[in-house]
């Protein structure tokens, strides 16, 4: 059997462009032309076309509106891919929402479609996929956040989960709801447990997400808004996700911590 050809490596220059070419790909293939046909109906050559396709040229509104035409983009997204091709070289998204805006995570949705593993670090409470309904519960009473605000966790998609010890004690929760998240957690081997004595790396949860066609990502949530990192802006909260690697406990140990807890309830 003859070896399969490596895909290349295209790198979309910044995520914003990633998500733009992403999402013209994806209604170029719905309406079923190819990058040839769809580079003759917009008079260009196949190789500019390809690269506006793989995030490497973002292309003026104009071509915007003409990609738009020819694969019958919605009318509600249009406004979405302008925006992107007119921010296309910007690298840093800080978005103010509402605590209940249903399209506050809008971003790392998409960003979620694309992934290859999501790595996430948590402060005071658990991360979202790894909840129990009446844990999610008891956060939103707690916080006094809006339902809406769950966030769109791929679970699949999550290589690790990084969590402080003091979060899996939350006294604040109902005794039997705890015992039941804590019971729920002690098989998932993707959780880490972070040891009291170690510092937190940072003051809000974040996530590394990696794609394959772009360097990782952070996206902080900050409550009141939310925050996207690329290239060296995301440098430095990359090095401190690999120092929480290293202080973690073992899946073993955590799982063990895990066990120590649900006895002493």
């Amino acid at each position: 059997m003859a070896a399969r050809t490596p895909e290349p490596d295209f790198r979309a220059r910044t995520v914003r462009a990633l998500l733009l070419s992403r999402e013209l790909d994806h209604n170029r293939r719905r309406v079923g032309l190819s990058t040839r046909q769809a580079a003759s109906g917009m008079d260009m050559s196949p190789a500019m076309l390809n690269r506006v396709m793989t995030g490497r040229r973002l292309p003026t509104a104009l071509e915007v509106g003409g990609l738009c035409a020819l694969f019958d983009v919605p009318a509600e997204r249009r406004p979405v891919l302008y925006a992107l091709a007119r921010e296309g070289d910007r690298t840093q998204w800080l978005t103010h929402h509402d605590p209940g805006d249903p399209d506050r995570f809008a971003v790392l949705r998409e960003l979620h479609a694309v992934a290859e593993s999501i790595t996430g670090y948590d402060t005071a409470t658990l991360p979202l996929a790894l909840r129990t309904a009446d844990y999610h519960r008891a956060v939103l009473a707690a916080t006094g956040a809006a339902p809406t605000a769950r966030g769109p966790d791929r679970v699949e998609a999550y290589t690790a989960h990084y969590v402080h010890a003091h979060a899996l004690r939350a006294p604040w929760v109902d005794p039997a709801v705890m015992t039941a998240q804590l019971a729920r957690l002690r098989d998932d081997r993707r959780l880490r447990v972070l040891p009291d004595r170690t510092p937190p790396p940072a003051a809000h949860p974040f996530q590394v997400i990696t794609t394959r066609h772009f360097p990782p990502v952070v996206f902080f949530d900050l409550g009141a808004a939310t925050l996207l990192l690329e290239l060296d802006a995301a440098a430095p909260h990359l090095a401190a996700l690999r120092a929480v690697e290293r202080g973690a406990l073992s899946v073993g140990e955590t799982r063990a911590f895990l066990d120590d807890l649900l006895f002493s309830r």
